[in-house]
């Protein structure tokens, strides 16, 4: 085996959640080119691309100035997270709580499925969007325009947006730059998330295809809008994991 399989093959070891564990990181002292308070001159170099293919490229050079000055700073200080908050965490409770679940939901959407099992199917999809429930958060039967913006629905989508971050807030702990663009990074995350999950488990709700809530409609969803809902579930998560 060539040598340079054989490292790429043991490090890969390390890939996977707790990774080195000899090796302790100080999230407070992290410098990230995506920060665009430290560079500004990437941001627009990203526009329309993959994340794979951001690059570095034509960074200004006050910018580079400006890294150098971060890090300088954040060596010469001790390493410590002077907020007290486990950063290592709070990211992966993050990852933990929707990334496999995501995926799997991809792949649930992307199944052929006959009309007889079509039902039963939305209703599986449906339960794996309960991130966060507020169940006194119901569909009113009498107002067409709080189903069309899903205004009901707010309670829900607040509850999963501000859980993981809400206690950093609150405690108006003084933050480090590089922690305040944590928190910036895991607040946008969970509001994209919560945003697309809390608009998929509404429209299912108003189908009727939620289990939880067997009667909130008395017919059970004609076999075309299951399609078509599913169709926009399909389209939403997609978009969500590119």
């Amino acid at each position: 085996m060539h040598p340079a399989v054989e490292v790429t093959h043991s490090s890969s070891w390390h890939d996977h959640y707790p990774g080195e564990s000899r090796i302790m990181l100080d999230f407070s002292g992290l410098i990230s080119f995506y920060g665009t308070a430290l560079v500004p001159s990437l941001a627009p170099r990203r526009v329309g691309l993959k994340r794979w293919d951001h690059r570095v490229g034509g960074i200004l050079s006050e910018d580079i100035e400006r890294v150098q000055g971060r890090l300088s700073q954040a060596l010469a200080r001790p390493p410590v997270t002077t907020s007290g908050i486990d950063w290592k965490t709070v990211l992966q409770v993050v990852v933990d709580q929707y990334a496999s679940r995501l995926e799997f939901m991809h792949h649930l959407l992307n199944l052929t499925l006959d009309d007889g099992s079509i039902f039963n199917h939305a209703q599986q999809i449906q339960r794996r969007l309960l991130f966060y429930t507020v169940f006194a958060a119901l569909p009113p039967n009498n107002s067409v325009t709080a189903n069309a913006t899903n205004s009901w629905a707010v309670p829900v989508f607040r509850e999963c947006a501000t859980s993981h971050t809400a206690f950093i807030v609150c405690h108006g702990t003084t933050l480090m730059p590089s922690e305040r663009l944590l928190l910036q990074a895991v607040r946008k995350t969970t509001h994209e998330v919560c945003r697309v999950a809390t608009k998929m488990w509404a429209s299912g709700m108003i189908l009727g295809v939620d289990p939880l809530y067997p009667h909130w409609q008395e017919l059970r969803p004609e076999t075309d809008h299951i399609r078509t809902l599913m169709g926009e579930w399909e389209e939403d998560v997609t978009q969500l994991l590119s």
